[in-house]
């Protein structure tokens, strides 16, 4: 599964944020994973090199400054996570 965002994982209006959202979000990734699931996480928030590792696992996840260049950034990143081993 790739995970296309914009930032940390927040809704203001129910109140989701904070430590909760990442720990849930985080718990929810795992449970993915221990059915088998590839989770990959893909940012445009610069800051996300603070929590993506404690989201999706170092090295699952990746950092990117401009959406435009999603077109050329995808086909790489997929190549990367389906690459045996992964």
């Amino acid at each position: 599964m790739l995970v296309i965002t914009e930032g940390r994982p927040h809704d203001p209006i129910d109140r989701y944020e904070g430590r909760y959202a990442l720990d849930d979000t985080r718990r929810a990734l795992q449970e993915m994973r221990g059915h088998g699931l590839h989770c990959f996480g893909l940012t445009i928030d610069r800051r996300g090199r603070a929590w993506l590792p404690y989201l999706f696992g170092p090295g699952h996840y990746a950092v990117f400054s401009r959406p435009d260049a999603l077109p050329t950034v995808l086909p790489r990143l997929y190549a990367r996570i389906t690459a045996p081993g992964e």
